[in-house]
């Protein structure tokens, strides 16, 4: 069965809270939720959890809804290294609940029941003999893994989500003309050093933000000029663009690139699945973190 992760918005989760202390009451949200069908869904939240008889909870799963719910609320805020290990940990522990594992008493099993963050500390993310079961379990909690890590990088913000070892966007003379780079191949040919200078610069800035302004193009005189949030990045004439008409060519230009900067990478670099079709997450995820700085 298809596991979903999505991080909920406190605007989201706060009508089901209660009015006293703004705790999520877990039944009445968890009662709320359908997942389509074939999947199984655990949202997280930054509220605390209420529910009856329980006076701290990280998380709780309706097996029968096939949705769980996950706080970071009392995961602790002693670096994120150690939040993204410990909610790692309760998303598989609530996902063990909703393919049937009841709390186990084996001593470092996911499926141990946790009290507080130290008993979450203890827990390894496998389950013990008697809890595991074969093939397609290992694969989805190595999928819940991974999209877990994605959430955390986008609480992270803008910056440290597409951090990489070296800019995308580069440039290099060529003669009278330069070109602009990305991954070193040449994407754009300028009419001189400081434009494409410039240029990288100016796309390497927008790569960096999670919801980048789109790059217009729009002719000026003989040129065909390149712009994004109302920054000019470059001019184009008919040198940049091989005889071809400039306007053309830069509208052209743009709508690659467009989808390159919110994609974060080519297709074929695997991108496009975390930073187009889990947007919404991760911006979620970037609020939670904004509101807990505060």
């Amino acid at each position: 069965m298809k596991l979903r992760i999505r991080s909920l918005a406190d605007s989201e989760a706060g009508v089901y809270a209660s009015e006293a202390d703004q705790r999520l009451c877990v039944n009445r949200f968890l009662a709320g939720q359908s997942p389509p069908g074939g999947e199984t869904l655990i949202l997280l939240t930054s509220l605390d959890l209420q529910m009856r008889g329980c006076d701290s909870l990280f998380g709780y799963a309706n097996r029968r809804r096939r949705v769980a719910v996950v706080s970071t609320f009392r995961l602790g805020a002693d670096g994120e290294q150690r939040l993204s290990a410990r909610m790692m940990n309760v998303i598989e522990h609530e996902r063990g609940h909703l393919d049937g594992l009841k709390h186990c008493c084996t001593a470092g099993c996911i499926m141990s029941p946790a009290r507080c963050v130290e008993d979450v500390d203890a827990r390894s993310l496998e389950r013990c003999a008697s809890c595991r079961r074969p093939g397609p379990a290992w694969r989805a909690r190595v999928a819940a893994v991974a999209i877990c890590i994605l959430v955390i990088a986008g609480a992270q913000g803008a910056a440290s989500l597409v951090k990489v070892k070296s800019p995308p966007f580069s440039w290099r003379t060529d003669g009278a003309l330069a070109a602009v780079l990305y991954r070193k191949q040449p994407v754009l040919v300028l009419p001189g050093e400081p434009q494409a200078k410039s240029a990288a610069a100016a796309l390497n800035s927008l790569y960096a933000q999670i919801t980048p302004p789109p790059i217009e193009a729009t002719p000026e005189g003989r040129y065909a000029v390149l712009s994004a949030g109302g920054v000019r990045l470059a001019e184009l004439d008919t040198r940049s663009t091989g005889g071809k008409d400039p306007l053309q060519f830069a509208q052209e230009w743009a709508a690659r690139t467009r989808w390159l900067m919110r994609a974060k990478g080519e297709e074929a670099e695997g991108c496009p699945s975390c930073h187009i079709r889990r947007l919404d997450e991760v911006l979620a995820a970037a609020e939670m973190r904004r509101r807990r700085r505060w």
